[in-house]
Formats: C-alpha cells, sequence, structure tokens
C-alpha cells in the first residue's frame, strides 16, 4: 500500500518542495550550459537529477530537470527551512540572474501545492522512473524513482484530495532517506559541498562540454577520491554529534547516522565516535 507525505509551507518547514519553470527560446542552451546535465537527449516528458555548482566545484543548487516541452522546462527541488542567506530557492534564482544576460527566457514560480507518494499504487498511471506526465496546466505527476527511500516515489502536483491516508511522517522519512545513505539539502548539501562527496555522481553528467566547476569535477574523478565521503555510520545508544554528523536516527539497538568524513578515515570499520562506519557513498 502506498503513503503519502505532505511537504508543509512555511519558514520551518523541513522540507519546501518547490517548482520553477524556465521558458524561452535559450532555456535549452543556457541549461546545457550552465548546469550539470546533458540535455541534448533529454525529451519532452523526461527528466534528471541535476546541479548548478560554482567555479569551485560547490553546490548552488541541487534538482530534479524536467523537460515540459523544447524550450520549457521545470527546477524541482527541496528549498530547504529558511537561514539567514536565504533558501535554495533563492540561490537557484540567484545563479540564473548572475549568469543570465541577453538570452530570451523566464522565470515562473509555481503555487500549485505538491503531495509526495511513496510506493506503489495499481490507480497509479504507467511511467517509469525519471519521466514526467502532464494531466493539465495545474495537474502533473513526476516519477522519481528508488534511490533516495527504497521506494518509488511519486510527487503529484495538484488534482489531488486533501490528506489523503495512510500519512508518513517527516521521521518515517528520514530513517529511510538515512539507511539509503542519501543526503539531503541543508544536512549534508550545503553551499560548501561537492556533489561527489555526498553521492551526487548520478547529478553530472560526462557526455557534454564546459559548465561552470567542471574542471574541479574532472580533477577529483582523476584523482580517485574527494576531500571528503559520506558515510553511514551505526551504533548504541544515543547517536553523536559534531565530529562531521549531519543527520542520525534512533534504532531499537542505538541509532544510524550520516557524516561527512575525512578521505583518509573513510573505510568501512573506521570508528567514529560511538559508531562504526558500515557503507559509504559510491563514486560511480
Amino acid at each position: 500500500m502506498p503513503k503519502f507525505f505532505t511537504p508543509q509551507k512555511g519558514p520551518n518547514a523541513p522540507i519546501q518542495w518547490s517548482w520553477i519553470e524556465l521558458s524561452g527560446p535559450d532555456a535549452r542552451d543556457f541549461l546545457q550550459r550552465m548546469s550539470t546535465a546533458q540535455l541534448k537527449g533529454l525529451n519532452p516528458g523526461q527528466g534528471c537529477t541535476s546541479c548548478f555548482l560554482d567555479a569551485k566545484g560547490r553546490i548552488q543548487a541541487y534538482f530534479w530537470l524536467w523537460c515540459l516541452e523544447p524550450n520549457r522546462f521545470a527546477f524541482e527541488f527541496d528549498a530547504g527551512p529558511e537561514v539567514p542567506e536565504g533558501s535554495w530557492k533563492k540561490s537557484l534564482m540567484d545563479f540564473i540572474e548572475h549568469h543570465h544576460f541577453s538570452e530570451q527566457m523566464e522565470l515562473k514560480v509555481s503555487t500549485v501545492e505538491p503531495l509526495w507518494i511513496l510506493g506503489e499504487s495499481p490507480e497509479a498511471p504507467p511511467m517509469g522512473p525519471g519521466s514526467i506526465l502532464l494531466i493539465n496546466e495545474n495537474h502533473w505527476i513526476c516519477h522519481h524513482g528508488s534511490r533516495e527511500f527504497g521506494e518509488s516515489l511519486y510527487s503529484v502536483w495538484g488534482g489531488r484530495e486533501q490528506n489523503p491516508q495512510p500519512q508518513i511522517s517527516f521521521e518515517q522519512l528520514e530513517a529511510l532517506r538515512i539507511q539509503h545513505l542519501q543526503p539531503r539539502v541543508g544536512a549534508e548539501i550545503t553551499s560548501e559541498t561537492n556533489p561527489l562527496e555526498v553521492g551526487l555522481r548520478h547529478a553530472l553528467s560526462d557526455q557534454k562540454g564546459c559548465y561552470p566547476g567542471q574542471e574541479v569535477i574532472e580533477r577529483i574523478l582523476t584523482q580517485g577520491n574527494p576531500p571528503r565521503r559520506l558515510c553511514k555510520i551505526e551504533g548504541p545508544g544515543v547517536a553523536p554529534s559534531g565530529e562531521g554528523i549531519t543527520s542520525a536516527v534512533s534504532t531499537p539497538t542505538g541509532f544510524i547516522a550520516l557524516a561527512l568524513v575525512g578521505r583518509v578515515q573513510a573505510k568501512i570499520g573506521t570508528q567514529i565516535q560511538t559508531g562504526t562506519i558500515i557503507e559509504i557513498s559510491k563514486l560511480d
């Protein structure tokens, strides 16, 4: 049976699921030059994970990039809780504004409210991971695959019933995310994070030309290891804090946590405070 999660609004909501469209004659060329995605084979109805990076290879925005029409695209992403320097929505829009000169394109922020569906439903339309189904201008469905939570994740925008049951809590989602060694905006993903440190290799296309930060990414891939690695830690008792710990949840026998660990220490079996590294994010 599928489970439902309704992202909340407000500056303190842990997940601020957002949708921004970029359209115009130059939208595809701009995204090809500035994002880490390969757009030459991205057709309407398809999507992929992608980033905007700065010149040092640090994440300025992380998102699903959906192709709605040949020159109409959408960013679907977690804007994260508000922080003094602003949200990730502001960071994404500032990046586009900073690199936008004479291109003919425009941004549009959607006010349609989303719903997450975790797991398969007999009523779900037939669609594979990385696909989007546009019902109408106020109703669409995206299939994100099972990477983040171990089960298929769908986001439904508009055209839904209020508070469908059964609901899954943010804490339950966090436990699934940590178990599957996946980063979250505001926790593992910050403006100082390199995507290779936190297992976002899937958001970096090999089959394209230059984009901001590409030289740093290629140098790390050539060397074989980023400065830090995202690791899953398991241990007894209360979850520790500090020393790179970014997320943690309790388990019946203790805790599991995620931590950014220096590459020298990032090995299976290494002790990190009261826990032991049991898994390391992949680079392939």
